[in-house]
């Protein structure tokens, strides 16, 4: 069993749609004040920690949601507890068919960030961009042709937060766009998640679609994955070992981020993703990411099956970003026979049937 305490820090929405800093008690999760949860519940498991920088990452994030003096607990009617507390009204899935494509070409996810993840935990983040608008540098890759748009929040490592990200969807609405409908890009967005809690903030800010790293809340998966669903939200699941893999499928996920990088280490292992990518079904929406630069490298995972690519410092530095995206989407597969193929059904098949007519 697992002790949790009372009252958690977060972001919260004030009236004026605005985030910040404050704090809530357990009502929105669904058990009281104090009470004791097995780990497999709704707060994140204690018996188990990743490895590596990972480790770290979630000492960091646990910070951000500790305990602190004043509780909001008594006001069910808080946003973030409405979240966590009540199914949400729609799903748009505006993740899963802007990447899986009808004419065969990959979908590219651009990320936005401004500082590259540095390989070693005694160096500071390389700045990319100074990037003085995420909200323009989202309309310029949406004009370009991006099927989605990643945004991170994380400040220390990747330069942008959940304030750059809640401009975006309040400029898009007010423009008449709504992300994930009516042709305009869906939002993910990428952070150190291991808490509904973060996911309720995702959901407030008005993405679409969530990025859950397996190597970092592995035995929380399922029910990040459950909670994730009844918010409205998508779940992205990243993962860059077999295990992880492995269990990311026997959980039900259907979006997999199959990473050249790893999070332990902070470091690109090239081939890794196109070796993970062997073992999942086709049905299975497959994004390939970690270290992608390049419209030849996009094309070698679209030869091995991949549906989306995401690609993050050529898109902060290039001038040229529509080029691109049409460079890389120029090269299609045939995706004529991936309905019957699901299915088991080959060329063989259709031989056979067309000589019994």
């Amino acid at each position: 069993m697992v002790r949790r305490k009372g009252l958690i820090r977060c972001l919260v929405v004030d009236g004026d749609g605005e985030f910040r800093e404050d704090v809530f008690g357990d009502r929105g999760l669904g058990v009281g004040l104090d009470e004791e949860i097995p780990p497999s519940g709704d707060a994140p498991s204690r018996s188990w920690v990743p490895v590596g920088r990972l480790r770290d990452f979630l000492k960091e994030k646990e910070n951000e949601l500790t305990t602190v003096e004043e509780a909001i607990g008594s006001r069910p009617d808080h946003p973030l507890n409405l979240r966590l507390a009540f199914v949400a009204d729609e799903m748009s899935m505006g993740v899963s068919r802007a990447l899986k494509r009808s004419d065969g070409a990959l979908a590219v996810i651009p990320q936005v960030k401004r500082i590259e993840l540095p390989s070693s935990p005694d160096e500071p983040g390389e700045r990319i961009t100074d990037l003085p608008d995420v909200y323009e540098k989202t309309l310029e890759l949406q004009v370009a042709g991006a099927d989605a748009v990643l945004i991170h929040t994380d400040q220390v490592r990747y330069g942008c937060s959940l304030g750059d990200f809640q401009s975006v969807t309040k400029r898009m609405l007010r423009a008449g766009s709504r992300p994930g409908f009516d042709g305009a890009p869906p939002l993910i967005r990428g952070d150190f998640i291991f808490h509904p809690l973060q996911l309720a903030e995702a959901a407030e800010l008005g993405a679409n679609a969530v990025i859950l790293i397996a190597g970092l809340c592995l035995p929380d998966l399922e029910n990040l994955l459950n909670s994730a669903a009844l918010m409205g939200l998508e779940a992205i699941v990243e993962c860059h070992t077999e295990l992880e893999r492995d269990i990311a499928l026997e959980l039900g996920a259907t979006i997999l981020y199959l990473s050249n990088l790893d999070y332990s280490t902070c470091r690109i292992t090239p081939g890794r993703a196109l070796s993970l990518r062997t073992e999942v079904p086709d049905w299975i929406v497959t994004v390939a990411g970690g270290g992608i630069r390049t419209a030849s490298e996009c094309w070698e995972y679209l030869d091995a099956g991949f549906d989306a690519v995401v690609m993050g410092r050529i898109f902060m530095q290039t001038r040229r970003a529509n080029a691109l995206i049409a460079e890389i989407q120029s090269r299609r597969r045939d995706v004529s026979q991936r309905f019957f193929e699901n299915f088991g059904f080959d060329e063989s098949d259709e031989q056979r049937l067309r000589g019994m007519l």
